[in-house]
Formats: C-alpha cells, structure tokens, sequence
C-alpha cells in the first residue's frame, strides 16, 4: 500500500503519489479499514520519532488510499484527512482511528 500507489484519484503523476522508497517502514504506520478492508491509510508513526533513521520522515499527515483490483490508489492526502465524496465517512473515521 505505501509503496508504488497509483494515481487515479486527482490526477496526480505516479511520481507524486509515490512513497520514496527510502521511507523505512520502521517509521510508519499503516492500517487498513476493519468496514471495508479495500480501504487503507498510512503516515508517520509519532512513537518513532527518536527512532534512528525516523526523525527526517517526521509529519503530522495521512495518505488514504482505495484498493482497485490489485492495486492501491492515493484518494488523499494531508494533515487533516477531510471527508472526501468517494470514502464512506464510517471508513474515513475508522482509518483515523486506527492511525491516531
């Protein structure tokens, strides 16, 4: 889900949707929806900040992402994950939740 989404949603480049594939996985935090499991997100795990290798990838935001197939896609990204028409609001919460 972190590495390599792709790009349907706001017609983004691949290259701007991408993790960068240095971001160590130690750093992240990820889940994917307990409602519907084709509904993922992920971002910086704050308890890793001291984390050697951690600190630079720092952020307070979120990616979610939709799983098409076999594949995810960036719906969104941003500090603050705002209702997006596409997520059901009962997945967007639960993502935060799990993230949080």
């Amino acid at each position: 889900m972190m590495y390599h989404a792709g790009s349907q949603y706001d017609h983004l480049s691949a290259k701007q949707v991408d993790a960068p594939s240095s971001y160590p996985l130690k750093c992240a935090i990820a889940d994917v929806s307990t409602l519907n499991q084709r509904w993922g997100g992920w971002g910086f795990n704050g308890k890793m900040y001291n984390a050697p290798g951690c600190r630079k990838w720092a952020s307070n935001g979120y990616v979610i992402e939709h799983k098409i197939g076999s594949r995810w896609y960036v719906v969104t990204e941003g500090s603050t994950p705002r209702p997006v028409r596409s997520i059901p609001r009962k997945v967007l919460a639960d993502l935060v939740a799990g993230l949080g």
